[in-house]
């Protein structure tokens, strides 16, 4: 595993675990985090190790490993978990960071490397490094996109990535969205502000209405940010085929938040994270 470099003293000072009990606490709430690296581990080593017929399609491993063993898209079930066609959602990324000098970007959670290879034609640079703890993954990624790098270790909590980006991408990302953990998600931010560039800017992009997900923290973790000198915007994005039929930014949030409302659909949101000036 991928030991990242230590975080510089001063950074996040007021979020670092000031007694053994509040670690204590920290540990235990990774520990039983469904989708701590550890059990993620797990489930790629029982992916890799399974049979063709013991692979469920249900999970995103087991699609991966169906997907790398060269089962069609449809057939290893990844298109009903995973985004396989995100080109625009990755334009309305772009237009979200507009005015950003984005030249490198890291994907967390980059599955089978679809939203990467997205990344590098709309942002048009080959500095993507895809993260994601599926080897599976990782090699079907390697294998289509090999202009792109695929780092098939796990994102760790309360650290830095091994580089420093100008936009770092967690779309969906499971530590965002699959806990209700203030201080997991207090780790995992950290990680994602320590791994930028002086004017990087990390985006959360997540569905609305989840009842376990990193919004129901953003009140504690906006104070928390601006002591550190990052400062956090929410706001909804559009959905992607509305923007694809109406690509005027402003027109097409309208639209979705109309339609959501009529529809009763979730919105899609984005929490962008950027250092204070």
């Amino acid at each position: 595993m991928l030991r990242p470099p230590a975080l510089r003293p001063q950074l996040f000072k007021h979020l670092k675990m000031t007694s053994q009990i509040d670690q204590s606490q920290a540990d235990v709430a990774l520990e039983n985090f469904p989708a701590s690296p550890e059990s993620l581990s797990r489930q790629d080593i029982e992916a890799r190790n399974g049979t063709p017929e013991s692979i469920s399609k249900g999970s995103d491993f087991g699609s991966y490993a169906r997907v790398n063993r060269g089962s069609g898209l449809s057939d290893s079930g990844i298109e009903s978990h995973n985004l396989t066609a995100p080109i625009n959602r990755v334009r309305i990324y772009r237009r979200a960071t507009k005015g950003a000098i984005i030249n490198s970007i890291a994907d967390l959670g980059c599955g089978l490397g679809f939203t990467s290879a997205a990344l590098a034609e709309v942002f048009q640079t080959t500095e993507v490094t895809g993260y994601e703890i599926s080897r599976d993954a990782c090699e079907f990624a390697a294998r289509n996109w090999p202009q792109l790098k695929f780092v098939a270790e796990p994102v760790i909590p309360d650290s830095s990535l091994p580089e420093k980006y100008d936009l770092v991408l967690a779309q969906e990302f499971y530590p965002f969205t699959r806990t209700t953990s203030q201080l997991i998600h207090e780790q995992y931010a950290k990680t994602l502000a320590a791994s930028l560039q002086p004017q990087g800017i990390a985006l959360i992009t997540l569905t609305e209405g989840s009842p376990e997900s990193i919004l129901s923290n953003l009140g504690a973790l906006g104070p928390l940010l601006k002591e550190a000198g990052f400062k956090m915007v929410v706001f909804s994005l559009p959905f992607d085929r509305v923007y694809s039929l109406l690509p005027i930014y402003f027109l097409a949030k309208v639209a979705s938040n109309i339609l959501g409302f009529l529809l009763r659909k979730p919105r899609y949101m984005a929490i962008k994270i950027t250092r204070i000036n």
